[in-house]
């Protein structure tokens, strides 16, 4: 039987370097070894995410590691953390995709493997209308719009999501977070498009999400 107990900060580090240097198989050792009870395995995988997220963002790893991390994040999840999880209720329900006019999707994939161990997930992939988006919202009773937008003809659509919303009927009106490289370069961008919050990181956006939630589920 499993009991919560404080993981030493030299893991810590120690199975960053395992994700961010691909070494799969070590990091599921890792685990199996560390003998957690799900509550901590769980904060072990927001504490590392976090971590890799901040070296990125300093600039002291590259993309390709944050890729490999967030192949790796997704893969643990699923196997390891997800059936450990099972019956519990997410912290929410996400409706996410890249707004019209704009395909990039590599930033809104690697946000959605982080996403999915938490939160009720519906990727509604690239070119996505802003009707669609409120559509599958209130379909689904979402918590948050996740937008992901990296060209500026797709950031000036932004501010009519916000009026969309404002002018459909909810239950709970759902909170607007958008992301992207743009969002990084001018966080004041975020007020100006009417979102709630924004990320311009991959691996602050559960973070944020479960700001806006209230961390509270």
């Amino acid at each position: 039987m499993t009991q919560e107990k404080p993981v030493p900060n030299n893991e810590i580090l120690r199975l960053v370097d395992l994700f961010r240097t691909g070494l799969k198989d070590s990091v599921y050792k890792w685990f199996e070894e560390a003998n957690l009870c799900t509550e901590e395995e769980l904060k072990v995988f927001e504490v590392v995410l976090d971590r890799i997220g901040h070296l990125w963002e300093k600039e002291e790893i590259p993309l390709t590691s944050v890729y490999v991390s967030s192949k790796i994040a997704e893969e643990l999840a699923n196997t390891r953390l997800r059936p450990e999880i099972e019956g519990k209720s997410p912290k929410g329900t996400i409706v996410m995709g890249t707004v019209s006019e704009d395909t990039h999707s590599l930033g809104k994939n690697i946000v959605k493997r982080f996403l999915s161990p938490f939160f009720e997930v519906h990727d509604l992939g690239n070119d996505v209308r802003l009707e669609d988006f409120i559509h599958h919202a209130k379909r689904t009773e979402a918590d948050i719009i996740a937008v992901s937008a990296l060209m500026m003809n797709s950031i000036q659509q932004l501010p009519h999501l916000r009026d969309l919303v404002e002018q459909t009927e909810w239950t709970q009106k759902p909170k607007i977070l958008v992301g992207g490289a743009p969002f990084s370069i001018n966080p004041e961008l975020c007020e100006k498009v009417g979102a709630d919050d924004c990320s311009g990181f991959a691996f602050d956006t559960v973070e944020k999400a479960m700001i806006l939630l209230g961390d509270s589920r």
